[in-house]
C-alpha cells in the first residue's frame, strides 16, 4: 500500500473531495492512514481489469490524484499520469463550487509521491495525446453527465484501452451511453449505494 505525502495546504482540497472520511481531518495521523485506505480499495477493485503494461494514464476529475499516483506505482517504466480537473483559478477551496482543486496542488501532490511523468488538462483544454487507461472515481458520470467529456474521452482512449468510472445509480441512462460509445462492458467492479464502478474496453483494431 502507497502511504501518500500530504501537506497542509492539500489537506483542505482533500476535505472536499473525500466526504467519507472527512471527520477524521483534525486528527492527522488517523486521516492520512484513512486516506491510505481508501484509495487503496479503490485500487484492488480495479487490480483484475488494469491493462498489463501502461505508458499512460488520464483521471478524469482526480483532484489531487491519489487514484493516479497509486495507479504509477502499480506499472513499471513510471507512466504519465495526466490529470483532467478545473482551471487553477481557486485561491481558496470554496465547498459549493467545482471545481474543488487546482493544478498547482496537483503537481506538487503528484510529485511528492513519486509521479515523474504529469500532465494536467482544463475542461476546455484539447487532450493531446492518448492513453491507455482512464479512470474517473466518483467525477465524471457521477457528478458531471457522460455528455460533457464523451468525445474526449473516444478521442483519448486507445484502441483496446481501458476506461474504469463510477456511474451513479440515479441515471441508469448514463450507463447505456457508454455502453454505446465504447465497445464493451469489461466488467462490473464495485457497487455502492449511489454508484456503480464499471470497466469499459475500446474496441481493438484489426
Amino acid at each position: 500500500m502507497k502511504h501518500f505525502i500530504i501537506d497542509d495546504e492539500q489537506r483542505p482540497y482533500l476535505e472536499v473531495q473525500c466526504g467519507d472520511i472527512a471527520h477524521l481531518m483534525p486528527h492527522k495521523a488517523e486521516w492520512a492512514i484513512a486516506y491510505n485506505a481508501r484509495i487503496e480499495r479503490v485500487y484492488q477493485s480495479m487490480r483484475d481489469v488494469l491493462p498489463d503494461k501502461c505508458d499512460s494514464i488520464l483521471d478524469i476529475g482526480g483532484g489531487l490524484s491519489g487514484i493516479g499516483a497509486r495507479l504509477c506505482e502499480h506499472y513499471d517504466g513510471e507512466p504519465l499520469v495526466a490529470v483532467l480537473d478545473g482551471k487553477n483559478t481557486l485561491a481558496v477551496v470554496d465547498k459549493h463550487r467545482e471545481p474543488f482543486n487546482n493544478a498547482t496542488q496537483t503537481h506538487r501532490f503528484l510529485k511528492a509521491n513519486g509521479v515523474k511523468k504529469q500532465a494536467f488538462y482544463a475542461p476546455d483544454d484539447d487532450i493531446d495525446r492518448t492513453f491507455e487507461l482512464i479512470v474517473s472515481t466518483q467525477a465524471w458520470c457521477f457528478h458531471i453527465a457522460p455528455e460533457v467529456y464523451l468525445e474526449k474521452v473516444k478521442k483519448a482512449l486507445r484502441p483496446g484501452g481501458t476506461l474504469i468510472v463510477d456511474v451513479r445509480k440515479a441515471h441508469p441512462e448514463w450507463s447505456d451511453v457508454l455502453e454505446s460509445s465504447f465497445f464493451k462492458r469489461a466488467a462490473a467492479l464495485a457497487d455502492a449505494p449511489k454508484w456503480r464502478r464499471l470497466a469499459f474496453k475500446a474496441e481493438a483494431t484489426c
